[in-house]
């Protein structure tokens, strides 16, 4: 059974995934440990044939978000000067500076709206040894601060975009702000990874958060867990602070090649 309202995350069982569990907390991941080796990417500037007042935006924008790596240590008059006599190379550093920051300092979460993917539980679970924990999509995932637009529910579980074509906005021509340019390519996938369907929660940093013990509504076990492994996680639970969880586990179709997902009678 797959509950709309519902988003899914696949793991393997492990003791972080218990560490986890037991201290009521998630693992976002860093850009570089993502599989996809385009994933969030900066776009490009393009503003080679941008006015010194948009460059001057662009500049102050990289200011206040606090991206003062990619300035290169310049001032507002030294950057545009610098801008003008070779735009070409200049640009090529400040989205080299952009990538090193987000690669550092970027954290991300990653769900799917399919919690009975063959592949995703093959990929992601230990070839469907692992489970899949479901969360509720209309409550918060964690109780620290995301990076959102105003912190609404809609806004905050983004849902990834697979473009046909590896080409970014030219946002300086475009005059679209540079925070929306920079924000998209961290929800931007190659087509390759379309069928995951993903959804993710964004960070301002990598590592541990803390999760909200409300918003965990399943565990679905995988169609090769072993007893002894269900069984001590459903002990655990059963002791710890998550008053919406509960369980189910993932079988065979007997007739397609697919995964069925039943609620577990504990």
């Amino acid at each position: 059974m797959v509950n709309k309202k519902c988003l899914y995350h696949y793991t393997t069982i492990n003791q972080n995934l218990f560490n986890n569990l037991i201290n009521g907390t998630l693992w976002f991941s860093a850009p570089l440990s993502l599989n996809d080796p385009y994933d969030c990417e900066p776009p490009l500037i393009f503003g080679q044939q941008s006015s010194a007042f948009l460059i001057g935006e662009f500049y102050d924008g990289l200011k206040t978000h606090k991206l003062d790596n990619a300035v290169l240590g310049m001032s507002r008059e030294a950057f545009l000067s610098a801008w003008n006599h070779d735009s070409v190379n200049l640009e090529k550093r400040v989205q080299a500076e952009l990538q090193k920051q987000i690669n550092k300092e970027i954290g991300i979460y990653c769900l799917t709206t399919r919690p009975d993917s063959i592949q995703m539980w093959s990929y992601y679970a230990n070839k469907h040894q692992g489970i899949v924990l479901e969360f509720n999509f209309h409550e918060f995932l964690v109780t620290d601060r995301v990076i959102s637009s105003g912190g609404e529910i809609d806004n905050y579980y983004w849902k990834v975009n697979y473009p046909k074509k590896n080409t970014f906005l030219d946002f300086l021509r475009q005059g679209d702000p540079m925070t929306k340019n920079l924000f998209g390519q961290l929800i931007t996938k190659a087509p390759a990874w379309k069928h995951e369907n993903e959804y993710r929660v964004i960070m301002p940093q990598a590592g541990l958060h803390n999760m909200n013990p409300k918003a965990i509504t399943r565990i679905i076990f995988g169609m090769k867990t072993s007893d002894e492994e269900r069984l001590t996680l459903i002990k655990l639970l059963s002791k710890l602070d998550y008053p919406n969880l509960k369980f189910a586990y993932a079988f065979p179709d007997t007739d397609k090649f697919k995964i069925r997902i039943k609620n577990y009678k504990v």
